[in-house]
């Protein structure tokens, strides 16, 4: 592949990553953090200066859904396109932080993770107690509009927890959460995104506290038959390519959408990432026309599988075991350009 035809691959990707489709997920995303955003601007007293002593607390949000369901790819792309807003003491710009809890996670590493985004990483550990007191402090200083946490549902399970311990962190850790909303210098939005495992652990009495200051929005798998999915996956295949300059055909094949539905595990965002992938396929070939034949090696390149055990074009596809893509690309980015023609 040419320095050239790599330019125009990333140059695709790029134009399809960052034009979301108009779905019911986009607009409930979009309203609740907008919602949140616009909040900013409530004070406790319209006499007194708009600062942070003067805001009302903020509130959090969870958006949950399973893996690949598009809950991060949402909120972030959201978050981006926030706009500035006027107040009695100028125009305010969004400025949102976002972090990842570690997959061994602690507090502490979440409250470096914020000091390093807000310019103010210590260069030692403060443990978990001094970490946040810091993080509170600099909020106050940087006055961020928003922070987003990806991969929330690890904030349940803190590593080196005893079991019979773990409420007690979990009361700590999201005791930590709620003093950012009601931070007295500057209270901040929190917008958590993560897998369903973290609901029922916010449902526990203890953790009453913070659950009557968040909000939630649960994203639904797909299932096979139901005419939004397949509206919705139709908008995908065919509206993907129009951004690009290319047309569909997916003769050769019954029942495609309910093949894709299958590939990702139900997964609504694996299943718009795929859409994605196949493009990059045939756009690599030179092609301008997206067929069946790109998902199917789009699927083979990820899982190594024969055309026998491949959704698209194996004739018993529903017996095919759904989550065999999703392990494959469990961890991984988009295909990666140099991928593309292997």
């Amino acid at each position: 592949m040419t320095p050239t035809q790599e330019a125009e691959l990333l140059d695709i990707q790029r134009t399809l990553i960052k034009s979301p489709l108009e779905t019911d997920e986009l607009t409930l995303v979009e309203k609740a953090i907008q919602a949140q955003h616009l909040s900013l601007q409530f004070v406790k007293d319209p006499r007194k200066p708009w600062a942070g002593p003067n805001r009302l607390s903020s509130r959090a949000l969870l958006i949950a859904g399973a893996f690949r369901a598009g809950k991060t790819y949402l909120a972030e792309y959201v978050i981006s396109r926030l706009p500035s807003f006027e107040t009695q003491e100028g125009r305010i710009e969004s400025r949102p932080v976002h972090v990842k809890a570690s997959s061994t996670f602690n507090i502490e590493q979440l409250g470096r993770n914020i000091l390093d985004c807000t310019g103010n990483l210590p260069a030692r550990s403060l443990g978990p107690t001094r970490t946040m007191e810091r993080v509170g402090i600099r909020l106050g200083l940087k006055t961020p509009t928003m922070i987003h946490i990806d991969e929330a549902q690890r904030l349940a399970r803190p590593e080196r927890v005893a079991p019979h311990r773990l409420l007690v962190e979990q009361e700590r850790i999201f005791g930590y959460l709620r003093d950012i909303l009601d931070l007295a210098a500057w209270p901040v939005p929190i917008v958590l995104t993560g897998t369903a495992d973290l609901l029922p652990v916010l449902e526990q009495k203890d953790l009453g506290f913070f659950r009557e200051k968040m909000d939630t929005i649960y994203l639904e798998p797909m299932v096979l038959g139901r005419a939004k999915d397949r509206e919705d996956l139709a908008s995908a295949v065919t509206g993907y390519p129009g951004k690009v300059g290319m047309t569909v055909d997916l003769a050769g094949t019954t029942q495609f959408y309910d093949r894709l539905i299958v590939a990702t595990n139900y997964a609504k965002g694996l299943a718009f990432e795929v859409c994605r992938d196949a493009i990059l396929i045939a756009a690599s070939e030179g092609r301008k026309i997206l067929t069946v034949e790109d998902f199917a090696t789009y699927y083979t390149r990820k899982t190594g599988c024969v055309r026998q055990a491949n959704p698209f074009i194996a004739s018993d596809w529903h017996r095919i075991d759904p989550t065999v893509l999703l392990a494959a690309v469990t961890g991984d980015k988009p295909l990666r350009i140099g991928e593309i023609r292997k």
